[in-house]
């Protein structure tokens, strides 16, 4: 990620994410934000066997005049 984002999640269940610091299933409940800094490398599967919905926004910089 090239910057810093936020994830809303609109489902719940299970998510696999795959990274350089190791591999984690995480429980996510809908409604539920989480966030992350830019440069975040992972890869995110989905286990369940239904679609996980979710929403990612990622932040954007005002520019300086």
């Amino acid at each position: 990620h090239e910057r810093d984002y936020a994830v809303v999640y609109l489902t719940s269940g299970h998510l696999f994410v795959e990274s350089k610091d190791g591999n984690v299933s995480v429980l996510l409940e809908r409604g539920q934000v989480t966030s992350r800094l830019a440069g975040v490398e992972h890869n995110v599967k989905n286990p369940n066997d239904f679609e996980f919905i979710f929403v990612e926004l990622e932040l954007k910089r005002a520019s300086a005049t």
